[in-house]
């Protein structure tokens, strides 16, 4: 296993990829809620309930997933992250192991995460 002298941190870099990180994986609530409204909203208009229909199973069943697993993912990552690069700011080497093993501990599906 490496050791904390195996790494160098940026600790301003490292806090600005965080901070930048942080800002986009918060947008994701609003374009998950705006994707939800333009797909009601396309197929309330469509006056078909064959691609209301259509239309609606694709979100539900691919859009919607796929967007909020994003969401999750990248705010794992970004918790973790600050966590990690914390960790190696204070020297502490396990809570740095810690973090770099949980980085990429988020559901792998829609089963799992719900």
């Amino acid at each position: 296993m490496d050791t904390m002298v195996d790494y160098r941190v940026d600790e301003d870099g490292a806090n600005g990829v965080i901070a930048a990180t942080r800002t986009h994986a918060g947008e994701f609530e609003a374009l998950i809620t705006d994707l939800r409204t333009a797909v009601e909203g396309t197929a309330a208009e469509c006056q078909s309930t064959l691609i209301a229909g259509a239309l609606q199973e694709v979100h539900d069943g691919y859009l919607a997933p796929v967007a909020t697993m994003a969401h999750w993912r990248s705010t794992n990552i970004v918790n973790e992250g600050q966590k990690m690069v914390n960790a190696f700011i204070d020297g502490n080497e396990q809570m740095a192991a810690d973090a770099r093993s949980e980085i990429s501990d988020v559901p792998s599906s829609w089963e799992d995460a719900q």
